[in-house]
């Protein structure tokens, strides 16, 4: 075994050994997580009908314990419901965050196993699947529940990791993507190219008002700009605050105790400006042990809480040998 640094180094590990051994797929978890009775079974439907590479939804089994653990669990709702879920439906990948997901075989035999380099390896792994044509197929069935930290701190020390880990991959992918964006059409590569740049686009936000303050405090306009920002800025934390309350209901985080984590939700979100302002000028390239809540939880406690999610009315089904493909000969 190589020296391991990263969670990329581990996966490589895992997959060189996995990988000659006759699995036709694999899933990747966190040891932390705790997966729903039903995620094998959907991931199973999903794969068995063609998806090479599918990613369940994502919640928080500690959304009470703080409000920095209940901002992850909004967080989560909020890119399942708007980025992944609407990005499967029109065709484009979702993308993947490390975690609660599957990926057949064939891929790992296209990459030649697990081989990725920088800290974010899921979205190092995302930009090779849209390179080489693989759609990610969003499963909301498949629910992956994650232990989120409730220290503010070791939150901003996480999320600084993956800022840094995406502009890693931004600057070695961005170029295939443009020129797989041209040379063949794919929405895919374009709409891949926005999202892994989307740190240094928030980055780029901060000059049209540094820009706008210079001009009005040249012409003395700088206290009716500020006081202009000031309203702009009341009624972006309300609308932010409007938004935390629906992903919290949508989410089914109903609890009154959620009730501190949307008050203090337009500070998580805010928080991001700076974490990508400090990636661009200080990578950070060390993968360091994220402390969790200790807190156990049973899985029973999660499906009970799970029940308050939105249902569908799926048919319950009873999993034979014979449901599943058989496998052809491998030479």
């Amino acid at each position: 075994m190589g020296r391991v640094t990263k969670k990329g180094d581990a996966l490589h590990e895992a997959i060189a050994c996995l990988l000659p051994q006759d699995y036709d797929a694999f899933c990747v978890f966190d040891a932390d997580n705790i997966v729903h009775e039903d995620f094998l079974a959907r991931m199973n439907d999903a794969l068995s009908s063609g998806v090479r590479i599918a990613r369940g939804a994502m919640k928080v089994k500690n959304p009470y314990d703080s409000w920095i653990s209940g901002c992850y669990g909004l967080y989560f709702t909020l890119m399942d419901l708007f980025f992944n879920r609407a990005r499967t439906n029109c065709g484009l990948s979702a993308r993947l965050n490390g975690t609660g997901f599957a990926v057949h075989r064939e891929v790992l035999e296209k990459m030649g196993g697990w081989n990725t380099d920088t800290i974010a390896e899921d979205a190092e792994f995302y930009t090779f699947c849209v390179l080489h044509g693989y759609q990610i197929c969003f499963i909301p069935e498949a629910i992956t529940f994650d232990e989120a930290t409730n220290s503010f701190a070791v939150s901003l020390t996480q999320r600084m990791r993956w800022c840094s880990g995406i502009m890693d991959v931004s600057q070695r992918k961005t170029p295939e993507l443009l020129s797989a964006s041209v040379r063949t059409g794919g929405r895919r590569a374009w709409d891949t190219f926005m999202m892994i740049n989307g740190s240094f686009v928030q980055v780029a936000s901060i000059f049209p008002p540094l820009l706008s303050s210079f001009k009005a405090a040249d012409n003395g306009s700088f206290l009716p700009l500020c006081a202009s920002f000031g309203v702009g800025l009341v009624f972006s934390c309300l609308g932010c605050i409007l938004l935390a309350a629906a992903l919290a209901w949508i989410g089914g985080y109903r609890d009154r105790k959620i009730l501190k984590t949307v008050l203090c939700y337009p500070l998580f979100m805010s928080s991001w400006l700076p974490l990508n302002v400090i990636s661009l000028l200080h990578r950070t390239k060390d993968w360091k042990v994220i402390p969790h809540g200790q807190k156990n939880v049973r899985t029973r406690d999660l499906l009970l809480q799970e029940s308050n999610y939105p249902q569908h009315n799926y048919p319950q089904r009873t999993y034979k040998k014979s449901d599943y493909p058989q496998k052809a000969e491998r030479s």
